[in-house]
């Protein structure tokens, strides 16, 4: 893997009253008050940052409280700022000490991009939480919306229509387009709850790769009562080993210890819905319409749902309409597959309707249920796996349930198998 590049970069006190009972017909005694000096604790006053209005920069503007808050401090928005946006225009709000970004609600208050900026930087070793705002139109070489390289907590957020373009970044194959809403980086954390990711978008240029369309995750991801829904990795392809779109919502990869890092990925409770992986037009692959693990990365997924996602082969194979896997440990449990599909492109097959497992993956699945999903090949060329496909990984499944899937050979040829 000698393309990757690596980051050269987580009551008051209670006191004794001794009162005594009085012995009947005694006068009781009168306290003697000695004043003395408490010794306090040291420490420094945290301070509530307010932000007055939706200048880019400034007095009173957002830019301008991350730039005065010392670590620990919490920064709020004033109600008169309920229904506006807060647009970019001089580049993402870069978080350099410990902070926390309290919004008015994701319904009520948007940070932008404007199309052209990112949105949040998070540096290493900031400890950093970012609730109630949506994050919106964020535009960069990777981690459109944010980029993570702290300990990061999103909380009851909306990240919508972010891209990352590709280019310069340095996480993954040189100018591979990556994490299109957030690039957890090396050695981060980050925790995801109560969210909705929508409509976000790793874009590769033409040469090179596309690698989670909602987030890439090279760290630490915990995700849960979140939803994913309408995100992509379009337009990846390249002569890298790769060639092709990975992770339509999300891409966690990991090397083992000896590979310079590992990589985990925690999900429950959530749902992915109608997210895509599209290999650009040539001998292109398109993989793992919501979720691709690879690499020694470590996934649990429980108590979530996998609906009408997609992954479209260019030219190659379309391989994992919900989930690709591949040399990694993944368990899935109390999980649905419902409508996925999976098309090659003309040339390639449809391997996987709901999920490809690809050689040297350690897989466990229970009680999980495959409903109606779809393996199309391309051209002339057959579709395999209607709800799943093995191609070399060690697959235990217990209590599942396989039902109306379908495997469907290419343009005029192959009969419908079902599952």
């Amino acid at each position: 893997m000698s393309q990757y590049k690596y980051p050269s970069n987580l009551s008051r006190s209670r006191a004794r009253f001794g009162l005594r009972r009085s012995r009947p017909g005694a006068s009781p005694l009168r306290r003697r008050f000695s004043p003395r000096v408490d010794r306090l604790e040291d420490r420094s006053l945290l301070s509530t940052l307010t932000v007055m209005n939706n200048n880019d920069s400034g007095p009173g503007s957002l830019r301008g409280e991350i730039a005065v808050a010392a670590a620990g401090d919490v920064i709020n928005f004033s109600s008169t700022l309920k229904g506006d946006t807060i647009t970019l225009t001089s580049g993402p709000l870069a978080l350099g000490v410990n902070l926390t970004i309290d919004g008015l609600g994701a319904d009520k208050l948007t940070i932008s991009g404007g199309g052209t900026e990112g949105v949040f930087v998070v540096d290493s070793g900031v400890v950093a939480t970012i609730d109630k705002v949506t994050i919106a139109d964020g535009s960069a070489v990777q981690g459109g919306g944010i980029d993570n390289f702290g300990t990061l907590t999103v909380d009851h957020c909306t990240l919508s229509d972010n891209t990352a373009v590709g280019g310069s970044g340095s996480s993954t194959t040189p100018n591979a387009a990556v994490g299109g809403g957030i690039d957890n980086e090396v050695g981060a954390s980050l925790t995801l709850t109560h969210s909705v990711l929508t409509g976000n978008v790793a874009a590769a240029s033409p040469g090179n790769d596309a690698f989670g369309g909602a987030l890439l995750n090279l760290g630490a991801a915990t995700i849960s009562h979140c939803t994913f829904t309408g995100n992509e990795a379009t337009g990846g392809g390249s002569s890298s080993y790769y060639d092709g779109s990975y992770g339509g919502a999300i891409m966690s990869f990991g090397f083992g210890p000896s590979q310079l890092y590992d990589s985990t990925l925690t999900i429950a409770n959530s749902t992915f819905s109608d997210n895509q992986a599209i290999g650009a037009t040539g001998f292109t692959f398109g993989d793992a319409g919501a979720v691709d693990v690879e690499f020694s990365a470590v996934a649990t997924i429980t108590n979530t749902s996998f609906t009408d996602n997609s992954g479209t082969g260019g030219g190659g194979e379309g391989q994992g309409g919900a989930m690709f896997a591949e040399g990694c440990t993944l368990t899935l449990s109390d999980t649905s597959f419902v409508g996925n599909h999976v098309n090659g492109g003309v040339g390639g097959e449809g391997q996987g309707g709901a999920v490809l497992f690809f050689p040297g993956a350690s897989v466990k699945i229970s009680n999980s249920s495959f409903t109606n999903n779809l393996a199309q090949g391309g051209t002339s060329l057959g579709g395999f796996g209607g709800a799943m496909m093995n191609d070399g990984s060690q697959v235990t499944l217990t209590n599942c349930t396989l039902t109306g899937n379908q495997a469907v050979g290419g343009t005029g040829t192959g009969v419908p198998v079902s599952s």
